[in-house]
């Protein structure tokens, strides 16, 4: 299928209007697109080259044949578009054809020639590249060709007409074959040139570390995303150096399309690549291109470990519930027996043995008071050795437990879910500022994250650099008046790194995770370099090798990830650690005055009833 329209001096002004359709028309009606541009405007061609690529309609996989009469110098300045594009320039001359293509990251910035065209010779390849050569591709083998199996005598031509470039010359042109190499030849991606990148970074522990922040100083960064992007530099032939994003942020779109941070750094085209790794939203992925995924990582709510408390209610917890409830059930059950069984046999309870003083015996046994059953019946004395030794036992096992709990402290560790989080209106949080996580709560609705968004209107969360977030966590997070909300990974580097500093784990994360995320590097959009960073990237994260760099830059990254929440100390009780007991003492005393103020009303009420009685007789 052959599509062909014709346009005029104005598309240099209003291209995007006029054939922004066209051009999405194409791309529907295939998948596979061939252009042919002919001019000697080099303005047009400059235009031409800047709309559909700037509108994302010509993919690297589109071959582009652009065909002119103006002289090479005059089109210097087509060299940085054409040579992001899968483009070929035929320059007519009266000798016939040549052709050029333009090298990305070029410094000289000169069209290379690839070949010529002319009746006599046919086309004629001129070095080692092809036509529309894989500019971001170069065999490890070197291919020697000979001069004779470099040129290609195809023979077409008989005249030197624009004729020339009828239908089957083109088709010649745009499907010419490749040389044949050998299967066992192994080959990999290389730049032809080492071209030195720009490349955006921020602080992203343990990612990116940024070692220093002088702004007269560069910027030197080290981390296992360093290390990657070291392993690239040397696979593909290339040299970088690093930049800051002037707000030291990831990157949001703002309301007038633009973007902040690292993102709008790369959009820009200020950076050739930003290292991250950055979270992949739909949003970013219209303006930058994604690499392979890198790694998946999600949010934990980091927070600061309490000072170490004996529970005041620690003298229950000796015995189990169902302990304590089969001992009472016990209490009452030698009770009923001897309340039957002196019920049955009274002349065999002897002196007092029916009293009051009988039944609460058994109590006393428990409390471990003394207790005589002398004179008193044989089966009473069974009955109370039975329960004796089984109180024996108890006591002394609650005795040696609550010994052993009085020595443990339990460790706070309130927040374990975001709800936690919310409930408690006196706990600041912290986010990192301008991130994927920042611009997903900005576009919630409804649900437990827009109480988040509700509450930093309320300003109880503090947005910070990743710079800022190291003085948060010593001070605001340690002190429990934030929490941070922070990826998993970060939140260990964080952790190891003050162990490593007191030897304390003064820090905990919550068991609740949410909002993972898969994250990449980026690069400009349509950049033909992100194809093949992609396969590199994909080879090192399946071999485990990014994961082990990861591993081996967080130090004691494990030594607080599952500490308990209980440690045993050696010190003296206070009040505060036991005042449950004296609130149960207390309890008592008030049930036993509010028995005998019961008792003393009753006493007088019978003693009125009974000397008006007496009275009336």
């Amino acid at each position: 299928m052959i599509i062909r329209f014709q346009t005029t001096s104005s598309y240099c002004n209003n291209g995007d209007v006029n054939h922004n359709y066209v051009f999405s028309q194409v791309r529907q009606l295939s998948r596979c697109t061939n252009i042919l541009v002919t001019s000697d405007d080099p303005a047009f061609l400059a235009s031409f080259a800047e709309t559909p690529l700037r509108s994302q309609l010509i993919l690297w996989s589109t071959k582009v044949l652009a065909v002119t009469r103006t002289s090479l110098h005059k089109l210097r300045h087509l060299h940085a578009t054409f040579s992001m594009m899968n483009v070929m320039l035929m320059i007519i001359s009266q000798d016939g054809f040549s052709l050029y293509v333009s090298l990305p990251y070029d410094p000289s910035e000169a069209q290379v020639r690839v070949a010529s065209l002319t009746p006599q010779r046919g086309l004629v390849l001129s070095g080692d590249l092809e036509l529309f050569p894989e500019k971001f591709k170069k065999l490890i083998r070197q291919i020697k060709r000979e001069s004779e199996d470099i040129t290609k005598n195809h023979n077409l031509f008989s005249t030197t007409q624009i004729c020339y470039t009828n239908q089957n010359h083109l088709f010649t042109l745009f499907h010419a074959s490749r040389p044949s190499i050998n299967s066992s030849s192994s080959s990999c991606y290389r730049l032809r040139r080492a071209p030195s990148f720009v490349v955006v970074a921020e602080e992203y522990r343990p990612h990116v570390v940024v070692e220093n922040t002088a702004l007269e100083e560069p910027v030197s960064v080290v981390g296992p995303m360093v290390n990657l992007l070291g392993v690239l530099a040397e696979a593909m032939n290339f040299t970088y150096s690093f930049v800051r994003p002037p707000d030291g942020s990831w990157g949001t779109k703002k309301e007038d399309g633009s973007w902040t941070g690292m993102v709008g750094v790369v959009t820009r085209k200020e950076a050739q690549l930003g290292l991250g790794p950055f979270g992949i939203t739909p949003s970013r992925n219209e303006v930058i291109e994604y690499t392979a995924p890198i790694l998946i990582d999600y949010i934990r709510i980091m927070a600061g470990r309490g000072r170490p408390e004996v529970d005041p209610w620690g003298f229950l917890f000796p015995l189990t519930a169902g302990v304590w409830a089969a001992l009472l059930a016990c209490l009452l059950l030698v009770t009923a027996a001897t309340f039957v069984l002196s019920a049955v046999t009274p002349e065999a309870l002897g002196s007092g043995g029916g009293s009051s003083d009988g039944y609460f015996g058994y109590f006393r046994v428990l409390l471990q008071q003394d207790e005589s059953v002398v004179g008193t019946p044989g089966w009473r004395r069974q009955v109370a050795a039975a329960w004796m030794i089984a109180t024996l036992v108890i006591v002394r096992s609650y005795a040696g437990n609550l010994m052993s709990l009085l020595a443990v402290r339990h460790v706070p560790q309130p927040f374990q879910s975001l709800r936690a989080v919310l409930d408690d209106s006196d706990t600041g949080m912290i986010w990192e500022a301008n991130t994927a996580y920042v611009q997903y709560l900005n576009s919630v609705k409804s649900g437990t994250f827009y109480e988040v968004l509700q509450a930093g209107r309320r300003g109880r969360i503090k947005y910070l650099r990743s710079t800022e977030i190291p003085a948060a966590v010593d001070s605001w997070v340690r002190n429990r008046k934030d929490v941070l909300l922070i990826e998993d990974l970060t939140a260990r580097i964080y952790m190891g790194q003050d162990v490593t500093d007191t030897g304390r784990c003064d820090f905990y994360t919550s068991r609740d995770e949410f909002l993972p995320l898969i994250f990449a590097m980026i690069g400009q959009k349509n950049s033909p370099l992100i194809p093949v960073i992609s396969d590199k990237i994909t080879r090192l994260t399946e071999g485990g090798v990014y994961e082990h760099w990861v591993k081996m830059s967080i130090p004691n990254s494990t030594v607080c990830a599952h500490a308990s929440s209980k440690i045993t100390v050696n010190t003296s009780l206070t009040l505060a650690n036991l005042w449950g007991v004296f609130a149960v003492l207390g309890s008592g005393l008030t049930v036993a005055l509010i028995v005998l103020l019961l008792e003393v009303c009753l006493s007088l009420t019978f003693r009125r009833n009974e000397t008006s009685s007496s009275q009336e007789i």
